[in-house]
């Protein structure tokens, strides 16, 4: 699923007056009950809190409010695309940007702070994003370069190992998407034994299922450095990022060796 950000039309849409969804502005909106009243202005605020200013359509921030967490995606395997996951203690967000190689500058478990002022909260199958301004039928679209280092910053003094959130199947919540996850006693379904991560030709699903017989889609891109390996057999345990794609819950692993078979 990979959008490409076309620079040009974007401008067009802007300067066309093109503002679709609403504005959430600093000191809140007094006519509208149904938005959460937002903090004091220069405040960093948590990712479910964000999260909660999205009411079904767009919405642009204007208020001076940041985000605080840890980066727990990682591109360098391909199987993530202009997309940085963070997490922080109430749950997590994707941030699109129009960046290759994102592990690079954002690496895995660093700590990040992202300037939200300008950003819009939009929907992509469920899941929320961070990103630019609405264009077309994408309620965000990745951040532009030149933008990257005005609202996001990483904090090189404090860095830290992450560890998942163990989760089973059968108990997953709207609350539980773009969090890092793992789950114990998961295998492969003996259908797709001896199948690869993914097909060559397009973005593949793939299915894992747990001692209860609940199962969980394990999405892996065609472009993946591992995408032609063979799935692993036997029972063990998984890591990945969960993610949800209209109203169906979904992984997406960094590598291979997020499977480890016990």
């Amino acid at each position: 699923m990979r959008t490409i950000l076309f620079i040009s039309l974007w401008a067009f849409a802007a300067m066309a007056g093109c503002r679709p969804a609403s504005v959430i502005p600093p000191s809140g909106d007094p006519d509208n009950p149904g938005i959460p009243k937002p903090p004091g202005e220069e405040q960093t605020v948590s990712v479910a809190y964000l999260k909660s200013l999205y009411n079904g359509a767009p919405v642009r921030i204007t208020g001076e409010w940041r985000i605080s967490g840890a980066v727990v995606s990682d591109d360098r395997h391909g199987n993530f695309y202009h997309t940085l996951v963070m997490n922080d203690d109430t749950g997590g967000i994707e941030v699109r940007l129009d960046m290759d190689e994102i592990f690079k500058r954002f690496w895995i478990h660093s700590r990040v702070t992202v300037r939200c002022n300008g950003l819009w909260i939009g929907s992509y199958g469920g899941s929320l994003q961070l990103g630019a301004e609405p264009f077309g039928d994408y309620q965000t679209q990745p951040l532009p370069g030149t933008a990257i280092a005005e609202h996001i910053a990483i904090d090189r003094e404090h860095y830290g190992e992450v560890l998942p959130r163990t989760l089973t199947f059968g108990e997953l919540t709207a609350g539980d998407e773009s969090t890092f996850a793992a789950f114990e006693g998961v295998r492969f379904v003996d259908e797709e034994r001896g199948m690869s991560w993914s097909q060559a030709d397009a973005d593949t699903d793939r299915h894992l299922v747990d001692a209860a017989g609940d199962t969980l889609v394990v999405r892996t891109s065609r472009h993946a450095t591992f995408a032609s390996r063979l799935l692993p057999s036997g029972t063990g345990r998984i890591e990945g990022v969960l993610s949800r794609f209209n109203d169906k819950y979904q992984l997406v692993v960094t590598d291979s060796e997020k499977f480890t078979v016990r």
